[in-house]
C-alpha cells in the first residue's frame, strides 16, 4: 500500500485502475501538470469528485491514438502500465 498523492481514495474513480475512455491503467508517481493536460479533454474527470493525476497519462494515450511522443508532455515522476 502507498499513500495517495491526489484525490481521496474514498471516491472510487480515484482508485486504480483508472479509466479514461478506452484506456485503463495504473500509475505510480506524481504528475505535476495533470490539470493543464486534462483541461484539453472535456470528458476528463467525468466521475463526481474524481481528482487523480494518473488520468492525464491515460487521456494522452487515448487522445493521441497511442503515439508515444504524446507522453513527452507529462511532467513529474512516473512508472505505469496501460492496457
Amino acid at each position: 500500500m502507498r499513500d495517495f498523492t491526489e484525490g481521496q481514495p474514498s471516491v472510487p474513480a480515484n482508485n486504480h485502475p483508472v479509466r479514461h475512455g478506452p484506456v485503463v491503467g495504473v500509475h505510480n508517481g506524481v504528475i505535476v501538470n495533470d490539470d493543464e493536460l486534462l483541461e484539453e479533454h472535456p470528458c476528463a474527470r467525468a466521475a463526481p469528485g474524481m481528482r487523480v493525476d494518473s488520468e492525464a497519462i491515460f487521456a494522452l494515450a487515448a487522445h493521441s491514438r497511442n503515439d508515444p511522443r504524446a507522453f513527452e508532455r507529462l511532467q513529474g515522476t512516473m512508472a505505469g502500465s496501460v492496457a
